[in-house]
């Protein structure tokens, strides 16, 4: 069941009043309302969360219920590295790339077969470009999909979970609990990761620039945001019309924004999950006052 033109239009028309800080009152809807329209246009389901960091304020809709990560588990792996790197006192590690490791999506690895990769350069690569086979080696230098699950055990986070490696993990499959989490789960995590107590001030910063750099996911906020808004982000993609995506937002004269937002169960193409999902974000970002 494919979005009607008409909703998607309306829903667009919400994206435009909302950044052009002048919407017509006809579209002046909550996130949870769009939230609501979403899933009755899609037949979907969307969860979202999101939190000022500043007044403590929260938004969420189906805050505890579960959703497949897919890409947007790429900036917790580079933490665990950054992470686990400094437990060893600064040592690089490094993997020499085969062949048969390439998988599906690999746009600067691809180029790299033979070649010594660094746990530096593969979080690069996979937080600029998501390259799924740098994801992959990034997992194998912290442990594994268990390595990480028990990373986010230390950040506190008891929901999410990362089972499978690239690209299995975006099966996204209905009741699957497999390479899940919760958007409020989710924003936890990233707050401590990102703003908080769970990695050193300098890693922060090296996870920040490397999230800035993100190459891949403008349609969902950064070519609708005003241009002194700092972007750290991170898309994901997966099977049954699934979207998810997760940003950090900061700025000059106030106190940074956190926000998770999921799409699953549609048949939507990728451009239209990322139509729907758009104006859910400039809603609950104008929410909490932006």
């Amino acid at each position: 069941m494919g979005i009607s033109l008409r909703r998607l239009a309306g829903l667009c028309g919400l994206l435009f009043g909302l950044i052009s800080g002048v919407a017509d009152p006809a579209f002046a809807q909550s996130s949870l309302t769009i939230a609501q329209q979403i899933e009755a246009e899609t037949g979907g389901r969307v969860g979202f969360a999101a939190l000022d960091a500043g007044s403590g304020a929260r938004l969420q809709w189906r805050g505890g219920e579960r959703f497949a990560m897919m890409s947007t588990f790429k900036p917790l792996a580079c933490a665990a590295y950054l992470d686990l790197q400094r437990r060893m006192g600064g040592e690089e590690q490094t993997h020499r790339l085969q062949a048969t490791e390439l998988v599906t999506y690999s746009p600067a690895m691809q180029d790299r077969v033979g070649e010594l990769i660094s746990g530096h350069e593969a979080c690069a690569e996979s937080l600029r470009l998501s390259d799924n086979t740098a994801a992959n080696l990034v997992l194998d230098m912290i442990g594994g999909p268990l390595g990480l699950t028990a990373f986010l055990r230390d950040q506190g986070d008891t929901q999410t979970r990362l089972d499978r490696y690239e690209t299995d993990l975006n099966s996204a499959r209905p009741g699957d609990v497999r390479d899940t989490t919760t958007p409020t789960s989710m924003l936890e995590t990233y707050a401590s990761v990102l703003l908080g107590e769970g990695l050193s001030i300098d890693s922060q910063d090296q996870l920040i620039a490397w999230m800035e750099g993100n190459e891949v996911s403008q349609r969902l906020l950064r070519d609708d945001s005003p241009a002194d808004w700092r972007i750290a982000d991170r898309s994901g993609a997966g099977e049954y019309g699934s979207r998810a995506y997760i940003a950090l937002i900061r700025f000059e004269d106030r106190a940074p924004v956190l926000i998770t937002a999921f799409l699953t169960e549609t048949e939507l193409s990728l451009v239209e999950r990322d139509a729907a999902l758009r104006p859910l974000i400039q809603a609950a970002l104008g929410e909490l006052g932006l």
